[in-house]
């Protein structure tokens, strides 16, 4: 029987998968402050590198990841997606795909999404902040970016929630 999944357990599993452990359900209203890094940049196999906004919460730790890699800009300070989930117990990186925006190399679409995906996510993963756990997040392109990559094999990828 085919069975379309319902669009809440989707989300519930989620944030089951990637919500930090060390916190109870009760505490998920609860606020960190929010240190944000601007245009880092995130080597890839070649040489590369990719322009990445990191941000995360203020407070020792390590933290689930959500990864955005986007065509569509990666945003400035302040951005409301990197505060949203990093003031919520998360750590987000939102990254310009090759050859846009801030990130070196050629546009080239499609062509080089799954590489440049599994190295961003391993990149990720060995993050002092990143407690081994990564979902993938976004639309369109960008969720395009989320499969292409998971193909990849990355073992911290643990959950995906591309749309669209």
């Amino acid at each position: 029987m085919n069975r379309k999944p319902n669009f809440f357990a989707c989300i519930l599993l989620f944030f089951v998968l990637l919500y930090p452990v060390s916190q109870s359900w009760a505490a998920a209203d609860s606020l960190y402050q929010v240190i944000e890094e601007l245009d880092i940049r995130v080597e890839m196999r070649d040489g590369v590198r990719l322009s990445a906004n990191v941000f995360r919460p203020d407070a020792p730790g390590k933290f689930p990841a959500l990864l955005m890699r986007t065509p569509y800009g990666n945003g400035e300070s302040g951005n409301g997606t990197g505060h949203f989930f990093a003031s919520r117990g998360y750590a987000v990186v939102l990254q310009d795909v090759r050859g846009r925006f801030e990130s070196e190399g050629v546009f080239d679409a499609f062509q080089t999404e799954g590489p440049d995906g599994f190295d961003t996510q391993m990149w990720l993963g060995a993050q002092p902040c990143c407690n081994g756990r990564i979902g993938t997040i976004g639309g369109s392109y960008v969720g395009y970016t989320q499969w292409i990559a998971a193909a990849e094999g990355c073992p911290y990828l643990a959950a995906m929630f591309p749309v669209v």
